[in-house]
């Protein structure tokens, strides 16, 4: 994959987007906060993404994202937690890229790593079935 200025943080986004559409952080960390809530939390996080255009708010979209993947991880149940773990350590090691810059080797794997789409396929099936989230 070729990347070119702000394209990483943006296919990232768009990948987790498309594979966790309904899914979301939460406010708490707590083991007794909603899933579902936090499935509608990151999807408005990147949601409000969506019209970013400048670098700063590319990085401050990808940041907010990479925040309510990282509350649902907190708060997923035993069978999703694993995957919701993955792709907020992914989206998380992503925010962190400079603009203009070649990825890391880290961020390069992210990008190319089919476990981060299994993860997002599987997310997309629980909260479809859990929560009535259609993706």
């Amino acid at each position: 994959m070729q990347i070119n200025n702000n394209s990483p943080l943006v296919a990232f986004a768009l990948v987790a987007a498309l594979s966790l559409a309904a899914c979301g952080g939460s406010d708490s960390g707590s083991s007794d906060a909603d899933p579902c809530d936090a499935a509608q939390k990151v999807s408005d996080a990147f949601a409000a993404g969506d019209g970013a255009e400048t670098d700063e708010e590319i990085s401050e979209a990808i940041d907010g994202f990479a925040g309510a993947l990282e509350d649902l991880a907190k708060v997923a149940p035993a069978e999703i937690k694993a995957d919701a773990e993955l792709l907020a350590k992914g989206t998380r090691a992503l925010s962190e890229f400079e603009l203009g810059v070649e990825p890391t080797e880290e961020q390069q794997e992210i990008l190319e790593d089919e476990e981060y789409d299994a993860a997002g396929d599987r997310l997309d099936a629980f909260f479809e079935e859990t929560c009535g989230l259609e993706f």
